[in-house]
């Protein structure tokens, strides 16, 4: 039996929400402490032993990727905080959804069922996140706090797993003919001046390691 989204005017009145939320908080809050603890450790190894040339080159690579370890992880904690701030705005809805074709390694993307005949595209970032795979039961019902056309957070049935969605326009679309943004939109940041934003990386989320 499918679990239904609890009455509650806030997502994030929701007990498994909240622990899903500090778990995801933690998890990229140990990213990125790794990320910066890892060369520093590394650089101090190295002076202790001597500064031995055939180290070099590996510690130049981690010199130059760290800082890109560091806005990444960023980034993901940027995007846990606007999730935060639509969780308390915006309660759960049960969709019926499906999922982008993995033979074309789009299945992060969530093909939502908005009744109608119509459906709209999310896109999880900024990381790519394989929802059908999250402890997930329903894999064709997705629970989702936000406004469907500016996006929001979407989170397998139960709300333990909640995950940052944007809308994923089709190419050469930026969402002219969209509706003005009602204010509960603004208020959650999902849109501006009346008008949905428009993220720029709603089509480059990146793959991360899990």
């Amino acid at each position: 039996m499918i679990q239904p989204p609890p009455l509650l005017k806030s997502a994030l009145e929701h007990p498994p929400t909240v622990v899903g939320l500090r778990r995801a908080v933690r998890r990229r809050l140990a990213w990125l402490t790794g990320s910066v603890v890892l060369p520093v450790a590394l650089t101090c190894m190295w002076f202790a032993s001597g500064a031995p040339e055939q180290f070099v080159g590996a510690l130049v690579v981690y010199v130059l990727v760290t800082p890109l370890l560091i806005g990444l992880n960023w980034m993901g904690l940027a995007a846990l905080r606007r999730a935060k701030r639509v969780l308390r705005m915006y309660p759960w809805r049960v969709y019926a959804c499906s999922y982008g074709p993995a033979d074309r390694n789009q299945s992060h993307l969530i093909i939502l069922d908005v009744g109608c005949g119509s459906t709209l595209t999310l896109c999880p970032v900024p990381f790519r996140q394989d929802l059908q795979s999250k402890r997930n039961w329903h894999p064709h019902t997705l629970w989702f706090a936000g406004d469907p056309l500016g996006g929001g957070v979407a989170s397998p049935v139960g709300g333990h797993y909640p995950v940052r969605v944007v809308r994923q326009l089709p190419p050469g679309d930026f969402g002219s003919e969209d509706p003005s943004a009602p204010p509960l939109a603004e208020r959650a940041g999902l849109a501006r001046d009346g008008r949905y934003r428009r993220l720029l990386f709603r089509r480059l989320s990146v793959a991360h390691p899990r």
